[in-house]
């Protein structure tokens, strides 16, 4: 009789048991399903906000890359930058003379030029850039035929810290794309620019 009663107290617990691991596992499933098509939406989402990106090619070194609709080209003497149209990252002008707001906030585009086609490193320790103090985070990838340098420079004016991508090109220079004063929801642009960009 004890034994009996034993038993059933056994197979009650191991039915419990399999019916919440049941219960478990479908919602997990649920979960998981759910943040499959959360992932499939941010990329679909992605694609569509390429698809209907402004696209900007450049012809001397062959390269292209696509930036959103509401952000402009600026043209300076040495290089270029884009721009939001709406810059949120500003401040009073440093200027004191100066009333209007300063805005900071944007990805710039230069050239470096290195005759000597010095390695990476070499060209930053021929201008004597130090790491932990000029710049961090030196990682090297490849893209088809293209070496890619993703570096954080560190700025010398208040610290602050930004990441650039960096391209030797066929003649030594390097391809420099930096960021700004990015805010945090502007910093997917960077992220755009840098997997759009292609080398033909």
């Amino acid at each position: 009789m004890k034994q009996r009663f034993v038993v059933s107290v056994l197979l009650v617990l191991v039915g419990v048991v399999i019916g919440v691991l049941i219960i478990y596992v479908a919602v997990l499933n649920e979960d998981t399903s759910v943040q499959k098509n959360s992932i499939k939406t941010k990329s679909s989402d992605v694609k569509n906000a390429e698809s209907t990106a402004s696209e900007y090619r450049n012809t001397q070194y062959g390269f292209e890359f696509r930036y959103p609709q509401d952000w402009h080209i600026e043209e300076h003497s040495n290089y270029f930058s884009i721009v939001p149209r709406e810059q949120k990252n500003c401040g009073p002008n440093t200027d004191p003379t100066m009333e209007e707001l300063i805005c900071m906030d944007h990805i710039s585009f230069s050239i470096f030029q290195n005759e000597d086609k010095f390695t990476i490193q070499k060209f930053f320790d021929k201008n004597e850039w130090v790491k932990g103090q000029d710049f961090d985070d030196l990682k090297e990838t490849r893209r088809g035929n293209k070496i890619f340098y993703e570096i954080t420079m560190i700025s010398a004016y208040d610290g602050s810290r930004n990441r650039s991508v960096w391209i030797p090109l066929d003649d030594g220079s390097f391809y420099k794309i930096e960021e700004s004063y990015l805010l945090e929801e502007e910093k997917n642009v960077f992220d755009q620019v840098v997997r759009t960009l292609h080398f033909q």
